[in-house]
């Protein structure tokens, strides 16, 4: 039963890990705050999932460029998405590119909106992630990184035509 409530909790894990790689980071617990700049950690069940948090303190500096992830996401799934299709005008493609990265990380709040919640009470009624935060660190991530995919595609199409 143990293994099927963690099963359960598993894309909620995902999402607030999404967070993390955003930039915001999440809340597992009251006062407890888990980012790519700290972490303070308290008291924290002995779930085994919660093994894989940081320790207490300024994460190791080559965290930080786990920050491009969420970018390259979304230039990678905006050539994705165009490979097959005609090639556009530069100043179309970074449009369509950006907008398509916006959508993204729209979409991407909305789900780490919903993967929050109280696991219980006392110290464990916060756990999140700051929705306002995470739509402003992923509209800027990804709509570059959109902006910069769809951009790359369209100059590789017309370079290799």
């Amino acid at each position: 039963s143990f293994t099927f409530v963690m099963a359960l909790a598993a894309p909620n894990v995902v999402l607030l890990g999404c967070s993390y790689l955003l930039g915001p980071g999440f809340a597992f617990g009251t006062g407890t705050v888990v980012s790519p700049q700290a972490v303070t950690l308290g008291a924290v069940p002995s779930i085994p999932v919660l093994a894989a948090l940081p320790n207490d303190g300024p994460p190791a500096g080559w965290l930080v460029a786990l920050l491009v992830v969420p970018s390259l996401c979304a230039a990678y799934g905006v050539v994705r998405s165009r490979r097959y299709a005609e090639p556009l005008p530069l100043d179309v493609a970074a449009l369509r590119g950006a907008g398509a990265g916006f959508a993204a990380a729209v979409l991407i709040t909305v789900a780490i909106a919903f993967a929050g919640g109280p696991l219980g009470t006392g110290r464990l009624a916060h756990i999140g992630a700051p929705t306002a935060s995470v739509l402003g660190y992923a509209t800027v991530a990804m709509s570059l990184g959109g902006l910069l995919g769809g951009l790359g595609h369209a100059f590789w199409l017309k370079r290799r035509s």
